[in-house]
């Protein structure tokens, strides 16, 4: 994260994505997500008769609620 709290994405040393162009109300998991399904879909289209490995930690919040509204709302019963 950048000073002022937004997330700025890098991948080795290259930014991949700049501070402004994602928001505080971002969830980050689905961010994470997202980049995952890149990676295997490049593989797949590029690179499909060569082994690959791909280890995904996803780094999911429990307290404080730091997830999508729609989700603390099931959790809570609140549907």
């Amino acid at each position: 994260m950048d000073n002022d709290g937004k997330l700025d994405l890098w991948e080795n040393t290259t930014l991949v994505t700049k501070p402004v162009e994602v928001s505080n109300s971002t969830y980050s998991a689905y961010l994470w997500s997202q980049k995952a399904e890149a990676i295997i879909k490049d593989h797949v289209i590029n690179h499909a008769s060569e082994p690959m490995f791909l280890y995904f930690a996803s780094q999911l919040v429990h307290f404080p609620f730091e997830a999508p509204q729609e989700y603390i709302d099931k959790c809570l019963g609140n549907e």
